[in-house]
C-alpha cells in the first residue's frame, strides 16, 4: 500500500464517527447533535478529575483530592509519542486506575505516526483522545486553534489537584512555550532539550597536540586531526540534523529567523548560513563514522 493511500486508510479510520459536515437531512442533524450533547456530558464528567490525568504526568501522587473514585465508570484514552518516559508511566496506570476508578486506554506510538494521526483527530473535531501530549513542533498550531483545554483553573483548584503541588515550580521557560498570549497553561514539559555541549576522547587530542578547541575554527582543525585515530571518527552528531545544526550556523552569526519570534522570515539563504551548511556538511560527509546507524546518540 503506498503512503497515499495509508494516509487516506488512516483518515477513514480517524473520523469514521465524525459526522458529515454536510447537511444530508434531519438524521443526520439529530446524530450531530447526539454526538455533541455526549461529548458535553463527558467533559463534565472529565472536569471533576483533570488532575487525575496529570498524575500520570506525576507519578506517584494522588491523583484527586475530592473523594475516593472520583471517575469510576469513566474510560480515558491518553497517547503520547514514543519515548522513554512515555512507555515508564505504563508502570503507573494501574495504581491511577485503583485509585480512581477510571480505565485507561494508553497509547505510545512512534513520533511521526502521533503526530500525523492527532492532527488529523484534533483538526477534524475529533473526541477520540482525552489527554494528549502537546508536541514541540505542534505547540502553536495546536494551542492556537483552541484545540486544548487551559489547565490552569485544575491545577490551581484543591479540589482537583494536591495543594502542595506547584505549577510554578517548573521552570519558566520550559512552561513559557505552552502558554498562549493571555498567559494560560495548555501543558507541563516533561522534557526539556538543549543543546549546548560535546564529548570527546581527550587522550586522542593530547596525541594529536591539540586542547580542547574554544572557536568553531579550532573544532574543526581538532577533529581532522582526530578522525580515525584508534578508530574513533572525529565527528559524531545526533542524525536529527534539523537540531544538531542549529547551534553550528548560530556560532556564524546565522539564523534559522530573521528576528524569532516577532518576525519569522527564513534567512537560510543568508551569506553566513550557506556558509555554516556547507562546513556542517563537508564534516558529515567527511569525518562521520562509517556505519550511519552510529550517527544517532
Amino acid at each position: 500500500m503506498g503512503p497515499e493511500r495509508r494516509l487516506m486508510e488512516n483518515r477513514r479510520r480517524l473520523v469514521s464517527y465524525v459526522p458529515l459536515c454536510e447537511d444530508r437531512g434531519k438524521r443526520e442533524r439529530n446524530e450531530k447533535m447526539a454526538l455533541l450533547r455526549r461529548r458535553l456530558r463527558r467533559r463534565q464528567i472529565l472536569q471533576a478529575g483533570v488532575a487525575a490525568a496529570s498524575a500520570l504526568i506525576l507519578p506517584g501522587r494522588a491523583p484527586a483530592q475530592g473523594g475516593s473514585k472520583p471517575l469510576s465508570g469513566t474510560t480515558l484514552n491518553i497517547a503520547c509519542w514514543s519515548s522513554p518516559y512515555a512507555k515508564l508511566l505504563t508502570d503507573y496506570i494501574p495504581q491511577f486506575e485503583e485509585e480512581t476508578g477510571a480505565k485507561v486506554n494508553y497509547e505510545t506510538p512512534s513520533f511521526p505516526i502521533y503526530n500525523q494521526r492527532t492532527d488529523v483527530e484534533l483538526s477534524t473535531g475529533g473526541s477520540s483522545y482525552d489527554v494528549l501530549n502537546v508536541t514541540f513542533i505542534y505547540i502553536g498550531r495546536w494551542i492556537g486553534a483552541g484545540w486544548f483545554v487551559p489547565l490552569d483553573g485544575y491545577l490551581r483548584d484543591p479540589q482537583k489537584t494536591s495543594a502542595d503541588w506547584e505549577p510554578d515550580d517548573f521552570l519558566s521557560g520550559a512552561t513559557a512555550a505552552f502558554k498562549d498570549p493571555a498567559g494560560r497553561l495548555y501543558a507541563i514539559p516533561w522534557t526539556a532539550d538543549i543543546y549546548m555541549g560535546g564529548a570527546g576522547r581527550y587522550d586522542l587530542f593530547e596525541k594529536a597536540g591539540k586542547s580542547m578547541p574554544n572557536t568553531f575554527d579550532e573544532l574543526a582543525d581538532t577533529m581532522k586531526a582526530v578522525h580515525m585515530k584508534d578508530g574513533v571518527p572525529g565527528f559524531l552528531p545526533e542524525n536529527h540534523y534539523g537540531w544538531s545544526f542549529i547551534p553550528f550556523l548560530q556560532g556564524f552569526g546565522g539564523n534559522v529567523f530573521r528576528d524569532p519570534p516577532e518576525d519569522l522570515t527564513p534567512v537560510l539563504d543568508a551569506p553566513e548560513a550557506i556558509h555554516r551548511g556547507r562546513v556542517f556538511r563537508q564534516a558529515i560527509a567527511r569525518l562521520r563514522p562509517r556505519r550511519r546507524d552510529l550517527l544517532y546518540l
